[in-house]
């Protein structure tokens, strides 16, 4: 991964304050949609191996030995399947995430990509509520994740935070 796109130094193993995007696919379909993110995440360049300690049972029953993102808990957020739509869904075709496990998605040109990424964005800083809900008590913020697995593995667009 270079996470020099991300501000890290040539040598560096990690870069640190990076928003971490996760989406996965509708239905098990294309397109793909924003399930979540991590704010404020550690990125590694390389694979992280969990040598045999592993954060959460799930981790070892599913044999996922390795990581490249880590966050604070509270940094964490999911957005519940039922909330899940449409309006959170990525573009197919020149200036998306196509077929790569990553996307830099600052760099597009696409002018579609461009609106979503800054939706997403607003998201994340809690501008802007999941589309096609309603703020609970008056809340505009996303509600942070629950503990529960998801299967994310190699279903992210990462994000530089600004």
């Amino acid at each position: 991964m270079n996470i020099q796109r991300l501000g890290a130094d040539r040598s560096a193993d990690f870069v640190d304050e990076v928003d971490v995007v996760w989406t996965a696919p509708i239905e098990g379909n294309d397109p793909r949609c924003v399930v979540g993110w991590h704010r404020n995440a550690r990125l590694y360049r390389y694979r992280q191996n969990f040598q045999g300690v592993y954060p959460l049972d799930r981790h070892r029953k599913d044999e996922t030995d390795s990581f490249r993102v880590r966050a604070k808990v509270e940094d964490a957020f999911l957005i519940d399947i039922g909330q899940r739509n449409l309006k959170l869904a990525l573009g197919r075709g020149p200036g998306w995430s196509g077929q790569a496990s990553w996307w830099y998605a600052e760099d597009t040109e696409n002018l579609e990509a461009r609106r979503i990424v800054r939706s997403i964005r607003n998201l994340i800083s809690g501008k802007e509520i999941v589309p096609g809900t309603k703020p609970k008590d008056g809340r505009k913020k996303a509600e942070p994740a629950k503990l529960r697995h998801m299967n994310i593995a190699d279903m992210c667009v990462r994000t530089r935070r600004l």
